[in-house]
């Protein structure tokens, strides 16, 4: 009995399920116009005009349209990437993917250089317990003395004292 039931119900879920998703999908439905509404600048009121560019060489006009002045930080990050050779070199205004991208190298770079430096340590971990293996010195070794001269300090405190 559970078959025809649970396909009836997964069928209706179906229907439910393409009914609302592609519904919303179709145009002039309120998801497609919301969304639609969100990534495109609203139409200019009547009478109103775009603001123009100012004429060259009245006002600072940049290149890109996401600059931003570079923090010490961010001058150090473009340093150590090798996009700028000196602090001199630097502009006042640098894009901020230039920045982004800047950073993100130098993220490779430490990573990198983290995942070098754990495998040198490895290396040596494994060096060190060989040797210790070779003088006969273990972790088992080492606990159960520490083990015995607890036992034997607290034998030492119990006994009664004459």
């Amino acid at each position: 009995m559970a078959g025809p039931l649970a396909a009836a119900a997964a069928g209706k879920m179906k229907t439910l399920w393409n009914r609302n998703i592609f519904a919303s999908l179709q145009t002039g439905s309120p998801l497609r116009v919301a969304t639609r509404r969100l990534c495109s600048k609203p139409p200019p009121e009547d009478g109103a005009q775009l603001p123009r560019p100012a004429a060259p060489g009245t006002s600072y006009q940049p290149m890109y349209k996401n600059v931003v002045s570079p923090s010490r930080w961010n001058r150090r990050v473009l340093l150590l990437t090798g996009r700028y050779k000196k602090e001199e070199d630097i502009p006042e205004f640098v894009p901020a993917s230039v920045i982004h991208a800047a950073a993100s190298k130098l993220r490779v770079y430490i990573g990198c250089a983290s995942i070098v430096l754990t495998l040198i340590m490895f290396f040596f971990a494994a060096r060190s317990g060989k040797r210790a293996m070779e003088e006969g010195r273990s972790l088992r070794a080492v606990h159960l003395e520490k083990k015995a001269k607890l036992l034997e300090q607290t034998m030492e405190s119990s006994s009664p004292k004459v």
